[in-house]
């Protein structure tokens, strides 16, 4: 299986890219997906995008692993990105 996990949005793309402190604990995951998610507004405000966010990286965790397409991913507001090649863009992530 893969792994969520779950981030603030202001530093998600810093903790997905490969070389982050946090990439020694995911070295166990190699070959299995990895998918970064987290929302702008948290899960107990009424309007908050997680609860779709967290289902959508569940279904691409899922996906991805039936396809067998390891890696790191982020998957935010209906897309997924690359970590190496997205940005935030105030309340955003674009592809660069």
């Amino acid at each position: 299986m893969g792994q969520i996990l779950l981030s603030q949005t202001a530093c998600l793309v810093k903790e997905a890219l490969v070389d982050s402190p946090m990439s020694d604990s995911l070295i166990p995951l190699q070959g299995k997906p990895i998918v970064f998610t987290g929302a702008m507004v948290p899960h107990a405000v009424r309007g908050t995008d997680a609860a779709f966010n967290l289902g959508f990286a569940l279904g691409v965790t899922k996906a991805f692993k039936g396809a067998s397409v390891g890696g790191v991913h982020i998957a935010i507001q209906g897309e997924v990105f690359d970590p190496d090649h997205v940005a935030k863009l105030d309340a955003a992530f674009k592809k660069i």
